[in-house]
C-alpha cells in the first residue's frame, strides 16, 4: 500500500469516528433537553 492510500484510509476512518461521536453527543444533548 502506498503512503497516500494509507493517509486516505486513515483520514476516512477518523472522519467516520468523529461523525459518529458528534452524532452521539448531539443525540445525548437533545435527550437531556427534554
Amino acid at each position: 500500500m502506498r503512503i497516500t492510500e494509507k493517509l486516505a484510509t486513515n483520514t476516512a476512518m477518523e472522519a467516520k469516528a468523529a461523525m459518529s461521536r458528534m452524532m452521539s453527543v448531539i443525540c445525548l444533548s437533545i435527550l437531556f433537553m427534554f
